[in-house]
């Protein structure tokens, strides 16, 4: 027989009250159930008492907070106090325990940020005022890295006391401007040689090689005319120009052909022409000066004055009592041949008799000039006479063409000397600094060292930036060689024949070494390569006032990272 509750069957639509029972979520961020705002008494920071929440501060918040209270020193919030308490009625002191406390939340809520922010506002502030400071004022007057150091010192000892103290409780004021004042210091004395020593990193990475302002000069010299130079030439590192000339290969080599025909190029173009200084080049050259000469003269005559009197007496006074009898004969007759031609025209030469007795003169000198300087140099007396002459009497709207053919003539026969060298180059009609050089200070060498002449100019910046490296037996072209070509093919054939064990891996090693090595020597003569490591850019002194900027700016970001931090 059942027992009465075993008969007992619920309706299946019929629920228990425990059934119906669910349990609350819990909000993980707040430990509370889910939807029930987290509770706060009246008076803590960030309480709102319409919503019963907390503030929670955003980290964009929480950076303007800390910016504002590293730009005011850390005397925002006492400041404020005031105005706030001014527009609402509300006592002081309350108003500033409550900035107080949302500025204790914000840092809590976000203490990187925060931070960061302090940071940026002490940025801020020494750029906003350009570094303004003992340390400024030391680097534009000249000072020394130690004496803008010790500035800077100073300033931040006056930053870090400034902000200790507005940092600190009102109890706490002299102890926290003392602590302040200490870190200031300290890290304002640091500053300014961290700030020395990442200008020079950095401008080392902006120009790798510095060169000497007086071959930078020299480089501009031969870029004005043409001249293209290697990056190693212009900076005047042995250890670049070696690596260029070791591994640059065909590339090298190229600049070289192309800089020793611009050179020459450059020397031709002052006598008026161009390219080679090849014996027909150079025939041409004196034909064409040649002819510019004979039409101007066709169109002017040499008019006789008292310079030409003076300077043909000048002449014979000077020389007349070295000479010996025979060449003083000789030396008067060609004086009075002069004389005698300005009788027959009354006081003029025609220009062509002018060519014609100019020509026999030049001739007469440089058959002598070897043999008798001193009776050579007499007839130039007269030629130069008659030139100077000329100079006076040709006509005003053929004075120019008239100077820049005498230019360009004397500068042919520059050319001349410097074409005759020895070595294969001259034999191809290519001009070196080192030949022109000779040439030019040729009968002249104080002009030449004054910079006197058409040639002084080009061939020293050619002689400074051009001149080759020793050949062989130098430490650094062995170091460049055998870094830059054996090394790799070496270690190449090592590799290989390490990981093959045979002479077939060896070979194939090698050869993917000197690829490598071949592969580095076009990258390093790559024009934008040669573009960077050649620039000249950040070369020179350091800045002391743009150090001094940034020394400021380190200080100043560096009080605030540290105390702001504690």
């Amino acid at each position: 027989m059942p027992l009465p509750w075993e008969e007992f069957q619920p309706q299946k639509s019929e629920r228990l009250p425990w059934q119906d029972y669910q349990a609350t979520t819990v909000d993980p961020a707040t430990n509370q159930p889910a939807g029930v705002p987290a509770f706060a008494p009246p008076g803590v920071e960030g309480y709102d008492p319409q919503t019963g929440e907390v503030q929670q501060y955003g980290q964009g918040d929480s950076a303007a907070m800390g910016a504002a209270d590293a730009t005011t020193f850390g005397w925002g919030d006492e400041l404020a106090s005031y105005l706030g308490s001014g527009l609402s009625g509300v006592p002081r002191e309350q108003v500033l325990r409550e900035m107080r406390g949302n500025a204790s939340k914000a840092q809590f809520d976000n203490p990187g940020s925060y931070l960061a922010g302090q940071v940026g506002g002490g940025l801020a502030q020494a750029l906003a005022t350009g570094g303004a400071g003992a340390a400024s004022a030391l680097a534009r007057g000249g000072g020394t890295l130690g004496k803008v150091a010790l500035g800077s010192a100073v300033d931040g000892l006056l930053y870090g006391g400034a902000y200790g103290s507005g940092s600190a409780d009102d109890g706490d004021r002299l102890a926290g401007g003392a602590k302040g004042a200490a870190f200031g210091a300290a890290v304002g004395g640091a500053a300014p040689f961290v700030a020395a020593g990442a200008s020079k990193l950095a401008r080392k990475v902006v120009s790798p090689f510095a060169g000497s302002p007086e071959r930078e000069a020299a480089v501009l010299a031969l870029a004005q005319e043409g001249v293209p130079v290697t990056a190693g030439q212009r900076t005047g590192s042995n250890a670049l120009r070696y690596a260029e000339s070791e591994i640059g290969g065909s590339r090298a080599a190229k600049v070289m052909d192309d800089q020793a025909e611009a050179f020459t190029d450059a020397a031709m173009r002052k006598a008026g022409g161009a390219g080679r200084a090849t014996s027909d080049n150079m025939g041409r050259l004196k034909d064409q000066i040649g002819k510019q000469f004979d039409d101007i003269s066709a169109r002017n005559s040499l008019r006789v004055d008292r310079g030409i009197v003076d300077d043909m007496n000048a002449a014979n006074l000077e020389y007349s009592r070295v000479l010996p009898a025979e060449q003083r004969k000789i030396f008067g007759n060609l004086g009075d041949d002069i004389v005698q031609k300005f009788k027959a025209g009354k006081g003029v030469i025609s220009g062509a008799d002018y060519q014609t007795i100019r020509s026999r003169l030049s001739r007469m000198a440089n058959n002598n000039r070897q043999s008798d300087p001193e009776f050579s140099q007499a007839i130039r007396g007269l030629r130069d006479a008659l030139d100077n002459g000329m100079d006076r009497s040709i006509r005003p709207q053929d004075a120019g063409a008239w100077a820049q053919a005498r230019k360009r003539y004397g500068n042919l026969k520059t050319l001349e000397k410097a074409a005759v060298g020895g070595g294969e180059e001259s034999a191809m009609g290519l001009i070196s600094p080192a030949q022109l050089r000779v040439a030019a200070a040729s009968g002249n060498r104080g002009g030449y060292a004054r910079g006197d002449g058409d040639f002084a100019d080009l061939a020293k910046a050619g002689q400074a930036v051009m001149s080759k490296l020793p050949n062989s037996g130098t430490a650094s072209r062995l170091s460049a060689r055998s870094l830059g070509m054996m090394a790799p093919t070496i270690l190449g054939a090592g590799y290989g024949g390490a990981s093959g064990g045979d002479l077939q891996s060896a070979m194939a090693g090698a050869a993917a070494g000197y690829g490598l090595q071949k592969g580095a020597g076009m990258a390093l003569m790559n024009p934008a390569v040669q573009r960077y490591l050649g620039n000249q850019t950040a070369t020179g002194p350091a800045n002391r006032v743009s150090e001094a900027l940034l020394a400021a700016i380190l200080r100043d970001g560096g009080i605030q990272a540290l105390l702001g931090s504690r």
